[in-house]
């Protein structure tokens, strides 16, 4: 089950985010001297109890990582559900294409729970969420698709095929916002547009999520209410 314990968000997830926030302190590299466990151990307890989280910038690692989960968890229950928590600042376009592409297709639901933040490609990636909840002060933002991990020289050396490519991605990624959140494509290429944080309320009120949550009780909840669909 998704839940256990007294509390909602367990300290397993907050271990697994402290280690993997980017900057860290030297005294928590390779599980430190505080008691942290190591990357894989964090992972491992996230696994077992049916849990993933993207944190930080989304790039082949990321798109490895959900692969390996999702492959996981799937063997282990195709009905049963799988949480995603999402905090990041987005990334990369293909990577989150191909995790938005595994999300769709898992047999086993995936639920994705924004903590802080879903930006840019993190907030396409939670769309492919069966239901996408947010916690009440955290927030979306959307913008056009950039090509970060494309070289200058390959780009300056082509631009046609680049481009092509570029509005072929933007398009698809913009169908998907308006089919989930069933906003008309002027209002979801507006947003892009101006870039601004779409707050929990206004998320919600935009169809870009389906609940906030803002009490253990509301996400207690959701999750009984998640394992029951699946039932």
């Amino acid at each position: 089950a998704f839940y256990s314990g007294p509390c909602a968000f367990d300290y397993t997830t907050i271990k697994w985010y402290v280690m993997h926030a980017g900057s860290k302190p030297e005294s928590l590299e390779n599980g430190g001297n505080m008691g942290f466990p190591s990357d894989q151990e964090a992972r491992g307890q996230l696994l077992s109890k049916r849990q993933l989280a993207i944190f930080g910038e989304i790039d082949g690692k990321s798109d490895d990582y959900i692969r390996d989960g999702l492959l996981w968890l799937n063997s282990m229950s195709p009905t049963e559900p799988i949480l995603l928590w999402i905090d990041s600042p987005g990334g990369q376009p293909i990577p989150a294409l191909s995790i938005y592409d595994r999300i769709c297709i898992s047999p086993a639901p995936v639920y994705g729970l924004v903590t802080y933040m879903a930006a840019s490609s993190a907030s396409l990636i939670l769309q492919a969420c069966r239901i996408r909840a947010i916690l009440s002060h955290s927030r979306i933002h959307l913008h056009g698709v950039t090509y970060r991990e494309v070289p200058l020289q390959l780009f300056l050396e082509e631009p046609a095929k680049f481009t092509d490519e570029w509005k072929r991605i933007q398009d698809f990624v913009f169908q998907v916002y308006v089919t989930r959140s069933g906003r008309s494509r002027e209002e979801i290429e507006k947003l892009s547009k101006e870039e601004k944080p779409l707050y929990a309320d206004q998320a919600l009120e935009l169809g870009l999520v389906d609940r906030v949550l803002g009490t253990r009780e509301e996400f207690k909840t959701l999750l009984a209410e998640q394992v029951a669909t699946a039932s």
